[in-house]
C-alpha cells in the first residue's frame, strides 16, 4: 500500500475528484506538519513567525566541498532528489535550523580531491570522529568546519557495523547530548545534519532498532560448484565462478579436491561447512588431483556477490552505497539521503542524536546506526 500511495502522488496525470482529494490530504501533511513545529521545544513559536519568507539557495553551505558528480546516478535517482528538495521547502528545513546549529563545528566531509564522498561526526574535543568504514581509505582527507583539509589517523573499524574511527588535529568543544532510544518511537520527526549544520533533509522514523533480512554474506567465499566422486576421499569440481577466489588459485572444472587446510573431504557438505567458518581474505590451502596429478593450490577467500536488482526495481534504485545491508540491527527512517551524506548525524526532534546515517538502503529507506551501538562502538576504540 505504500508503494502503491507513492506512485498517486507522484503522477502528474490527477484529475477530478482524484486532485480535489490530493489538495486536501497536502493541506492536511501541512497543517499537522505546522502544529508540530509549533509544539515543538526545541523550536519557539516566535522563531517560526519571524523567518523570512522562503528562498531558492542551489548553493551549498560556506567552506563544504561539492558532492559527488550527479552524472554518476541514474536519472530515476537524481528526479527522486528533486522531487524531495522540492517537498521539502527551504521554509520548513529552517525551522529546524535552531536543532541543527550546536553540530556547526562537528559535522566535517570526506574529500577525494575536489569531490565530498561521506560525512563524518566529531565526538570529543581530542579530534575523534566516527564515519562509515567502507568510505574511508588512505588517500582521503577530512575537510573541517574551518575550510581547512586535513590527514587523518586510523584508530580502530569495526567491519560488522561498518563504523571507523579516525582522528584528526581539531578541537572543538563537543556538548551534545545522546538520545535515549526508549523513548524515540517510530514516527518521530528526525534531522539530518551536514556541514556547518546544514539540515540536509528530514525524515520520520519508520521503525523501532531491529535486524532487517536482507544481510550481506560475512563468510568467505571460494567460488565452486562441487560434487560427490567415485573415490571414498575427494570431491569433484563441476563449475568454477568467473572472477573467485578458486578461478585466482587455478582451480578447474573436472579438478578432484581432496583437503582443504589440512582436512580431507568426503562430502561438499564438508566444503561448504568449513569454508563458512571463514571470512573474506582468509586464505585456505587446498589438495587438489589434476589428470592424476597431485598439486597444493592456495586461495585467498572472497565475498559473495549479492543480487540487489529485485530490490532496487522494487525502490527505484539503483543505489551507490558502498554498503548498503549487512549492519545488525539499525534505525530506518525515510529520509532519501544521497550516499555521499552517509556518515553524518541524525537527530531528534530535541536536538539529541538518534545515531549515525550508514546506508541509503532503497529508494524510501536510509539506515543509521543506532545511538546505543555508537557509543558502545566509540568506548571499545577509544579504549585501545
Amino acid at each position: 500500500m505504500v508503494l502503491r500511495t507513492q506512485r498517486l502522488v507522484c503522477c502528474p496525470r490527477i484529475s477530478g475528484q482524484n486532485q480535489a482529494a490530493s489538495v486536501f490530504s497536502r493541506l492536511m501533511i501541512g497543517c499537522c506538519t505546522l502544529a508540530i513545529l509549533l509544539a515543538s521545544p526545541s523550536i519557539p513559536a516566535q522563531d517560526l513567525q519571524s523567518m523570512p519568507p522562503p528562498t531558492v539557495d542551489s548553493n551549498p553551505p560556506e567552506n563544504s566541498p561539492p558532492r559527488s558528480n550527479n552524472s554518476t546516478r541514474s536519472g530515476r535517482e537524481r528526479r527522486s532528489s528533486n522531487a524531495v528538495l522540492g517537498r521539502q521547502s527551504n521554509e520548513l528545513k529552517r525551522a529546524f535550523e535552531p536543532i541543527a546549529k550546536p553540530f556547526s563545528e562537528l559535522v566535517v566531509s570526506l574529500v577525494d580531491h575536489d569531490q565530498r564522498v561521506g560525512l563524518g561526526l566529531i565526538v570529543d574535543n581530542q579530534g575523534h570522529l566516527v564515519t562509515k568504514s567502507s568510505l574511508w581509505n588512505e588517500s582521503l582527507q577530512i575537510q573541517l568546519p574551518t575550510g581547512k583539509r586535513v590527514a587523518a589517523t586510523v584508530i580502530a573499524r569495526d567491519s560488522d557495523l561498518d563504523l571507523a574511527m579516525l582522528q584528526v588535529d581539531y578541537h572543538p568543544e563537543v556538548s551534545f547530548v545522546w538520545a535515549d532510544l526508549g523513548q524515540t518511537k517510530p514516527g518521530n520527526f528526525l534531522v539530518n545534519v551536514g556541514p556547518q549544520a546544514e539540515v540536509i533533509n528530514l525524515g520520520v522514523l519508520s521503525i523501532r532498532p531491529r535486524n532487517f533480512r536482507m544481510e550481506t554474506p560475512r563468510s568467505g567465499f571460494l567460488g565452486v560448484s562441487t560434487a560427490s566422486g567415485v573415490e571414498p576421499v575427494g570431491i569433484d569440481v563441476t563449475r568454477v565462478v568467473a572472477d573467485s577466489a578458486a578461478l585466482v588459485a587455478g582451480i578447474r572444472e573436472g579438478d578432484k579436491i581432496t583437503h582443504i587446510s589440512g582436512r580431507e573431504l568426503r562430502a561438499p557438505e564438508q566444503l561448504i561447512q568449513f569454508v563458512n567458518t571463514l571470512r573474506p581474505g582468509d586464505e585456505v590451502e587446498l589438495r587438489v588431483l589434476r589428470n592424476s596429478s597431485e598439486m597444493v593450490l592456495k586461495a585467498k577467500l572472497g565475498t559473495r556477490t549479492i543480487d540487489t536488482s529485485n530490490y532496487d526495481r522494487w525502490g527505484g534504485g539503483p543505489f551507490t552505497s558502498t554498503q548498503r545491508f549487512g549492519f545488525g540491527q539499525v534505525l530506518a527512517h525515510d529520509a532519501p539521503l544521497n550516499p555521499d551524506d552517509c556518515g553524518g548525524p541524525v537527530l531528534n526532534s530535541q536536538g539529541a542524536v538518534v545515531g549515525l546515517n550508514i546506508s541509503r538502503a532503497l529508494r524510501i529507506s536510509t539506515y543509521a546506526i543506532p545511538a546505543d551501538q555508537l557509543k558502545a562502538f566509540i568506548a571499545k576504540s577509544l579504549a585501545k
